[in-house]
């Protein structure tokens, strides 16, 4: 247990208003955003624009989608990765994928939350178990449609956020 105790009434404002600034700082660039992006990777922004919001990335690479068989440029920055829908700098964010514990929605979804967690914090999640994939999600698995997905292990006997991924639906 943590306390401050202060003599002055005079320290009490400014404090807090400090400690909510600190806050208000540490959760604009750690944030899921349901159905518009991850840790400042917005669906619809540019390379350029992702680029000048994360800084360079750890690693980036041109790979082949199995569905339509067109390359596309994705950038990993830690445990998140951002994927475009061309290899061209005007390309366009269609995927942010992340493992990151650190990202959370603005009530405290994220990596390590609970079925339950993600039912009660997020609001319109449906879950369900499809394919052997245990998942909850928000959105509309349509073409053209973007869906906020997370993806649902077990861990310590409760089902649990392995992964978030919020992405345009191509088929």
């Amino acid at each position: 247990m943590f306390a401050i105790h202060l003599s002055s009434r005079r320290l009490l404002g400014p404090l807090a208003g400090a400690v909510l600034l600190l806050a208000l700082v540490a959760t604009a660039d750690a944030k899921i955003v349901p159905q518009v992006g991850i840790g400042g990777a917005k669906i619809g922004k540019t390379q350029k624009q992702v680029r000048s919001k994360l800084g360079k990335p750890d690693r980036k690479q041109v790979l082949t989608s199995p569905i339509g068989g067109f390359d596309f440029v994705q950038l990993k920055y830690g445990r998140t990765k951002v994927s475009f829908d061309g290899t061209q700098k005007r390309s366009k964010v269609m995927a942010i994928f992340t493992k990151d514990e650190s990202e959370r929605t603005e009530s405290g979804v994220g990596v390590g939350s609970t079925k339950k967690q993600v039912k009660k914090g997020v609001a319109g999640a449906k879950c369900k178990k499809e394919f052997g994939v245990a998942h909850c999600w928000v959105g509309a698995f349509k073409p053209g449609r973007t869906v906020t997905d997370f993806r649902l292990h077990r861990k310590h006997g409760k089902l649990r956020v392995a992964s978030v991924g919020v992405g345009l639906v191509l088929d």
